[in-house]
């Protein structure tokens, strides 16, 4: 119950850079067919931007209210005190981030070829931090139902 609450709640928190993911894919895909790589340029990094300062404001306040709002999706005590809401979602974000970074990055790297690393690259710093979590230990000291 406790994963099922959480992955919920994160799927809200995600929603906006999903949807600027694929607003700046199709952004990105017409201009591209039109020859006009100025405008992909700019719209990445605008997206890039709207991205990290929307997940620099909705962040803190998920850490803060992320008990408070796990209640949304049951009233159940024990399955909230289960729930490690705040490490999923920094994995979620620290996703977000570095898929934005690297999108930014690989292209001056290695051009449009790059892209194709993103999502590993991305995935990759999210397990890493999903690693340090595992090996921190805290789970083992939360209460199972």
């Amino acid at each position: 119950m406790a994963y099922g609450i959480v992955s919920k709640y994160e799927l809200i928190c995600m929603k906006v850079g999903d949807s600027l993911g694929s607003a700046l894919s199709t952004f990105a895909g017409q201009n591209m067919g039109a020859g006009k790589i100025d405008r992909v340029v700019q719209s990445v990094k605008y997206t890039a931007f709207l991205n990290m300062a929307g997940y620099g404001i909705v962040s803190p306040i998920i850490f803060i209210l992320a008990e408070k709002c796990m209640y949304i999706f049951t009233n159940s005590k024990d399955a909230i005190v289960v729930g490690d809401i705040r490490a999923t979602i920094w994995m979620g974000v620290c996703e977000v981030i570095s898929r934005t970074v690297f999108a930014l990055l690989l292209p001056k790297l290695w051009g449009m070829n790059g892209l194709k690393f993103v999502s590993p690259f991305a995935w990759i710093v999210s397990m890493l931090l999903e690693i340090i979590c595992y090996y921190s230990g805290k789970w083992k000291k939360k209460k199972m139902l």
